[in-house]
Parts: C-alpha cells; sequence; structure tokens
C-alpha cells in the first residue's frame, strides 16, 4: 500500500496544503502580519494579528480554489519542510567537509564548512518545494470541507484552531 493513501496520512497531507493556501491568502490580505501555521491530524493552527472572520474567509477561499485546481497554492516558501530541509543539508554538507578535510588547517577547514553548508542551504531551496509538492502537502482536497473555526487571544497573538473534516 503507498503511505500516502494511509487516511491519516492523506488528511495530514491536505490539511497542510490548506494550512499554505490560507496562509498565501492572509499574507495577501493582511501585508505585513506576522503570521504562523502548524498542521494537526484534525485540521491545523494558525498563531497572527488577524481576525477570526478574516482566517474564517480565507479558509474557506483556500479550499475552494484548491478544489478549483490552484495547486500552486499547497506549496509555500516559508513552510517549516523547507526549514528542516536547509538544515540537514547544511548539517550534512558541514560534517562531509570536516570529515574529509581533517588534515587541513583549521581556517581551510572553516572555509569548506561554509562552503558546503552555504551549498547546502542552495540546494535545500528547490528540494523542500518538491518535498512538499510530494511528501507532506497534498492538494487534493476534494473530500475534505471546513468545521468550526475557534479563535482566542494566546499572549499577543490570536490562535485560531481550524477544523478539517474528510468525507
Amino acid at each position: 500500500m503507498n503511505p500516502s493513501q494511509i487516511p491519516l496520512i492523506a488528511h495530514l497531507r491536505g490539511n497542510h496544503a490548506l494550512e499554505h493556501a490560507a496562509m498565501h491568502l492572509l499574507a495577501q490580505r493582511a501585508p505585513g502580519k506576522y503570521l504562523m501555521a502548524r498542521t494537526t491530524p484534525r485540521g491545523f493552527t494558525l498563531y497572527g494579528q488577524v481576525t477570526a472572520d478574516a482566517v474564517a474567509q480565507a479558509v474557506q477561499e483556500a479550499l475552494t480554489r484548491l478544489q478549483d485546481g490552484q495547486r500552486y497554492l499547497a506549496i509555500h516558501p516559508n513552510c517549516g519542510t523547507n526549514i528542516a530541509t536547509a538544515g540537514v543539508l547544511a548539517g550534512f554538507g558541514a560534517f562531509v567537509a570536516l570529515e574529509t578535510h581533517r588534515s587541513k588547517s583549521r581556517w581551510v577547514r572553516l572555509s569548506q564548512v561554509l562552503w558546503a553548508a552555504t551549498l547546502g542551504v542552495l540546494l535545500a531551496q528547490p528540494l523542500g518545494r518538491w518535498i512538499q509538492a510530494w511528501l507532506t502537502t497534498s492538494p487534493q482536497v476534494e473530500n475534505a470541507r471546513i468545521g468550526k473555526v475557534t479563535s482566542q487571544r494566546q499572549g499577543s497573538f490570536l490562535r485560531h484552531d481550524i477544523e478539517v473534516h474528510w468525507e
């Protein structure tokens, strides 16, 4: 069985795509606002200085647009997948550079570690988008519907919990 066909994984990937699509729409409507989100098995949670009504409207539109075939909305440049990919590749590159050049001076090794880490970060940009597209998100949300959107103040942010139901 393909792991992406397991309901829990398929729903997480769909929720992640909806989260990204909503983040794209909210960023367009509230430029300069700090927004952060986290996918959960039941939907996703969004943090930021945006109203509950703005979130509810963006989430419903995100679902509609993904269902209409706007797959590009499922990929987001600030996704944690991109950050994790950059960290892993930079760390691995630095490790390899250190291990392969032990006999050289510290300064030579440092320059090679920096080059390797930088190359890892550069490679992570297209690789992170690819990982999002094929592993961590899925714009196939035809069987999804938005449930309750609840909001509460949490420190200086508003926390918005979005339920996603799958049929």
